[in-house]
């Protein structure tokens, strides 16, 4: 009987130190195994956000670049909103090419930014054309326009919250296009310019 007992303590005993022994472990290898998770995550909301920006970056350049403009209230008779009839803006019924290229960009980008996320410069399109020298919003036809959105992510991995200022991953997606030509710039010249403010 006493062997049977002395028996059964060192069973316990050793079930003890075996789970113990798990909860030690477990405790080495959750710290590791949760950062890689965290980062796995991150990494994949980084891929979504800078994906979704460039896309809509992508479309709202297409846009702009044969200098559409939206109808802010109806259809035409054609069933189109982005047709140059002249008489039409001069009642209001046109909104600017700005606001129209940053509709396009929040329409189409699942992030549902604010409008005033896209910015808009142009130069003139020439052979001694440089970025440096822009003016604000998108030009005219043969010039360049470059759309740039920037987005702020929060990270949630510990230490990659250390190595961004507030933990905020920063992305940044600019694209560059030529405007074509295109009687849409002579149609809707009264309602823009180039020079039109953000």
């Amino acid at each position: 009987m006493r062997f049977v007992m002395t028996n059964l303590r060192q069973r316990t005993i050793t079930y003890k130190q075996r789970v113990a022994q798990s909860i030690v472990e477990f405790a080495l290898v959750l710290w590791p195994f949760m950062m890689i998770l965290f980062a796995v995550i991150d990494y994949g909301e980084y891929y979504f956000y800078e994906h979704s920006l460039r896309y809509s970056l992508s479309v709202a350049g297409r846009y702009a670049t044969p200098g559409l403009v939206f109808c802010t209230n109806a259809l035409d008779a054609n069933g189109r909103t982005n047709c140059p009839l002249t008489g039409i803006y001069s009642n209001g019924k046109w909104i600017s090419r700005n606001e129209s290229i940053r509709r396009t960009f929040s329409n189409n980008c699942a992030l549902n930014p604010p409008l005033n996320m896209l910015k808009i410069c142009s130069w003139p399109g020439t052979n001694s054309a440089t970025e440096t020298l822009t003016n604000l919003g998108p030009g005219y036809a043969s010039d360049y326009v470059r759309l740039t959105a920037e987005y702020q992510m929060h990270l949630i991995t510990p230490i990659a919250r250390l190595l961004f200022s507030n933990g905020v991953c920063k992305i940044k997606v600019q694209s560059i296009f030529l405007n074509e030509p295109s009687a849409n710039f002579d149609a809707y010249k009264d309602i823009y310019s180039a020079a039109e403010p953000l």
